[in-house]
Order: structure tokens, then sequence, then C-alpha cells
């Protein structure tokens, strides 16, 4: 059965200490001297995060693609550049225990035409395997990907087709990057993809906004298909005339909630809507329409499930009115039960300039993490922001840019060549030079934040490693309580 239903909601600021009553929340800013935008993030088991995005703060080229690994708390851990002489970013990062991480987007520092689709895999300790290209004279990038049964990728992108349109374009490959088949899909028009999930392993659902020629206007779309790109069912979504665009969805159960935008004109108010459909094994069946009604532009940017509530969802939504703050959209963070019930709690994100939100994600804490970037704060251009939502709806207070915390470690921001840390890789002791006169404090972190030895020192000093297990970890020296020099350290 079809019902198609309105609401009426507000807009509601909560302001909350980083730690109400132990549950961890918080809003942090990291950039360099470029721009620096966000556009993925991952949670670890040790409920660490990696973050992926594009970044010109980086001296490799011109934009690089990187990867940010930082502790529950939000503390800078390390952060990698990849990437060739010309443009790289990532889209998308997924990770596999034992195996690392893997990295979607795209590159135009290969020869074949312009921007290729780029895919990479990066080992836990933020060093690059292998990546590989893909795509023809054309343009070719990835918007997000799903892993498959057998530890390979499903790949959604855009590709250019001869007449100038676009294409979404699915590509599967092995655990090893190798491709298996590549698809194209969607009608007359410029046709894009938004979101990929897999649904019982070898099942795959995908988000798009498609052009029909009969409405003269785009509609939102879902494809259902199997591992072999066979479409098993797909659906036109938004029933009134005017354009639909739909941007996220997740799949919980057996129950697909989408979220988007409905509009008649690009100069009109526009308004949130939201999708749920019954999933079958072979079929999707649309049980609701929703639309949340407001006097100005207001658009369903993304939405995840909750761990810890399975009858709800956060929903992240862009806004213009009266009190934005200046210069375009902020983001405001919305709770409803799965019948699109208001449920009363939400946070905003409104500092000054756009803020862009990329992707949320449901956290082990019963909470979510927000990750995007806004053109406030930093040195340079824009900068990226995570927020963390705890379990018991808990936002962290967000009035302004207090402090942005450095993308690029210390040691690649400064290039300071007076500090000496060797040897590296060691077996069981490092000595650190400092050639500066003064006292230092010096410390190592194991790559979940946790402080493992630490000291002060004047100009030479020999750490005892005999009680450090190997692997990765960082070495920092602080003058006070700031930290002057970062280096990574391996113990073998």
């Amino acid at each position: 059965m079809r019902n198609y239903s309105t609401i009426i909601i507000g807009i509601l600021f909560l302001m909350s200490a980083q730690f109400t009553f132990g549950q961890i929340n918080y809003f942090k800013m990291y950039s360099g001297d470029e721009n620096d935008r966000g556009n993925s993030i991952v949670q670890l088991d040790d409920s660490s995060y990696v973050i992926a995005g594009g970044s010109g703060s980086f001296d490799n080229g011109n934009s690089q693609a990187f990867l940010l690994k930082i502790d529950s708390l939000g503390n800078y851990l390390w952060s990698y550049d990849y990437g060739g002489l010309e443009n790289e970013s990532f889209e998308k990062v997924l990770h596999k225990e034992n195996q690392g991480y893997y990295a979607v987007g795209y590159t135009n520092s290969v020869d074949s035409g312009g921007y290729d689709l780029l895919l990479s895999r990066v080992d836990e300790n933020g060093v690059e395997q292998w990546n590989k290209s893909f795509g023809a004279d054309g343009w070719e990038r990835a918007i997000d990907a799903a892993f498959t049964s057998d530890s390979g990728l499903m790949i959604v992108g855009e590709v250019s087709t001869n007449s100038g349109d676009k294409d979404i374009w699915l590509l599967r490959t092995d655990s090893n990057g190798d491709t298996l088949w590549t698809q194209s899909l969607g009608m007359s028009g410029d046709d894009f993809p938004t979101s990929i999930e897999s649904f019982q392993d070898s099942l795959y659902i995908i988000s798009a906004q498609v052009y029909i020629e009969d409405s003269t206007a785009h509609k939102g779309y879902l494809y259902y298909l199997d591992e072999n790109g066979s479409i098993l069912s797909e659906d036109t979504l938004g029933s009134s005339n005017g354009d639909y665009i739909i941007n996220d969805f997740f799949v919980r159960n057996d129950t697909l909630i989408a979220t988007g935008t409905y509009f008649t004109d690009v100069d009109s108010v526009t308004n949130t809507c939201f999708f749920k459909f019954d999933v079958t094994q072979n079929s999707l069946d649309l049980i609701q329409e929703f639309q949340v009604v407001n006097s100005e532009k207001q658009s369903g940017r993304l939405i995840t499930n909750i761990y810890s509530n399975p009858n709800s969802f956060y929903s992240i939504f862009g806004i213009q009115s009266y009190w934005t703050e200046p210069g375009g959209d902020d983001l405001f963070i919305g709770k409803f039960s799965n019948d699109f019930n208001w449920q009363g709690s939400g946070g905003a994100l409104a500092v000054s300039d756009p803020d862009v939100g990329n992707e949320i994600i449901p956290t082990s804490d019963g909470g979510a993490m927000l990750v995007g970037y806004t053109t406030s704060g930093g040195t340079g251009g824009s900068s990226i922001f995570v927020v963390k939502i705890g379990p018991n709806d808990t936002y962290a207070t967000i009035a302004g840019v207090t402090y942005v915390n450095d993308l690029v470690s210390t040691n690649e921001i400064e290039g300071n060549k007076k500090v000496s840390i060797y040897p590296n890789p060691t077996l069981n002791s490092i000595s650190i030079e400092f050639q500066e006169n003064g006292t230092y404090q010096y410390q190592l972190r194991d790559l979940q934040g946790k402080s493992l030895i630490s000291g002060s020192m004047t100009g030479k000093q020999t750490i005892d490693l005999e009680a450090i297990s190997s692997g990765m970890y960082i070495v920092e020296i602080l003058e006070g309580s700031s930290i002057i020099y970062s280096s990574r350290l391996v113990v073998q």
C-alpha cells in the first residue's frame, strides 16, 4: 500500500557539552594551507576513524587523495596523501580487518583523456599497496562502493558518453582490483548515481538521479541488481510533478529508507522527501512517500541507521533560511522514527559560508559520525569537519570555529629539520636529538592515541623500547602544550 504524507517541522538548536553524562560527542575541524574536503569516513573496531577526501595542503601535487586517521575522541593520529602530479580525490573509503583500506575516487594524473576512476589499496598503517585507474577518453569517477561476498568491490560512478551526457557506470573488481565486468545504466540526458549498498551479500541497491524524457524532469531512481549486474527490479521515485533527487539511503533488515529533495524549479522552495521500501529477494516495493514541508529551501542530504535503536534514524538536512549563516547552506541534524514521525531532537552546524555534509555513519556506541567540509576556519580554503553524535542524542556545541587541527603532520607542515629520531625502524631503542637550546617534552603514542612513554629532554635523549611490541607508533615533540614535531616510528 502506498501512503503519501507531509509534516511541518521547526528548527531546533541544541547546545551540549562534549562529554554529556559520559557520552562522547564533539565537533572538530582539520585543515592545512589549502582547500581540504572530507568525503567519507569509516569506524574501526577500536573506535578510531579513518577519513578520506581530497586536499591541496600536501606538497606532492595540485590536489591529493588522502586518508586521515583520528582516535575515538577526534585526536590526530596520522595522515598520508596518494596520487600523482595532477588532481586526485578519494570519494569513499572501506575497511576490511587485516587487509586495510580500499578507497575509490578519481584521478587525472594518468594519460587516458580526462579524469579516470581511481581505486587504491592501503594497509592498516597507511602505506599504499597498489592503485589502479579505469577509464577511456572521457571522464570517469567513482561515487561510492561496497564490498562483494568474495572481498572484491562493486563500484558505482559516472562515465561520459559519446553525446556528451553522463551515465551511471558500474565496475566490479576482484580483491586485487582487477576488472571482472563493467556496465552502464541510464536514460537520455544526464544520469547520476549517489549511493550503493549491499543486501544479503550478493545483491546491491543503487540510488540515482535520472532524466525522464516523458516528464522533462529528473526523478529519483533505485536499481536493484545481483553481483553479475543483472537488474532484478527498478523504480522511479517521486509522485508529484517536478524534479526529485535521491541523495542517500540505508537498508536495515528488509526495509530501505531513502532521503532526497523535491522542487518544481531551481529558484523555488525545496522540500526534503523520504521514501520507504520493503526489500525482498527479487523486488523493491514502495510503501510510503513522505515530504518534510518548510517555507525555506531545505534538502535531504544524508541518512543513517542507528545501531542501538532499530526504530529510528538520523537525517541531515541542508537549510537556507532566515537563521542560517551568510554565504550558503547550513546543516541540520534531525531524528525520525521509521514511520517518519519527528522525534524532537536535533542539532545544527551553522558556521559562516557553505557547510557540506558528505557522509554520516552509525557508530558502535549507538551514536553517529558526520563528515564533510566548510569554507570557514583554517589558513587556506575549505576545512574538513567531523560531528560526533553521542548515543543519547547528545550534540556538541557548535558556535563558531575556535581551533582547527592540522591535517598534514607537524613535521610536513613546518619542515623542521632540527629534530632527528634514529634509528627508524628500530629494534629496542631510539635516540631523539634536538639541536636548539631549551627543555622539551616527548611522548610515544600508539595508533589509537594512547600515550605509552613520555618525559622531558634537553639536547639528546635515548629511549628504551624493550617493553614496546612491534608495530607502528607516533613520536611527538612538544613545547609546552604545542606539538612542534611528529613522526612515524616502526618498531620491529
